[in-house]
């Protein structure tokens, strides 16, 4: 089987609510992540920010 068909198939596979819902469990625990993960570097840059007001003159 060729790449384009294993590509194909994969697509013209159905999938059964279980499947579907495990997706979208998944996706949305990584959202949740990465929208942890990113509050975190705005709270590290707002440090380093605030340091470097103080070692401004």
């Amino acid at each position: 089987m060729t790449t384009k068909e294993t590509i194909t198939a994969h697509f013209r596979r159905r999938y059964t609510p279980d499947e579907i819902a495990n997706f979208l469990r998944i996706m949305i625990d990584v959202r949740e992540l990465e929208a942890a993960e990113l509050a975190r570097v705005d709270a590290v840059c707002a440090a380093y920010d605030e340091r470097a007001k103080e070692w401004a003159w």
